[in-house]
């Protein structure tokens, strides 16, 4: 019988120690394959459209407010 993989959709409000390389102050890093796959299943479980269609904005909107970072 294969195992299935669980993964927590929760919020983390606590730093995580692990994945790619930080920057000096520690506010940035790169995301691990941890964090896509759990973004990649939650998001899959979202069963109506127009909720996914907002999602992929807000993520969308999220990543260039991120480049304006330095």
């Amino acid at each position: 019988m294969a195992k299935k993989e669980v993964f927590s959709t929760g919020l983390s409000y606590t730093p995580i120690k692990i994945g790619g390389p930080r920057n000096p102050s520690g506010l940035y890093s790169r995301p691990t394959p941890e964090e896509g796959r759990r973004l990649v299943h939650a998001f899959m479980d979202i069963k109506r459209v127009a909720l996914r269609e907002a999602v992929i904005q807000l993520v969308t909107d999220l990543s260039e407010l991120d480049d304006d970072e330095p």
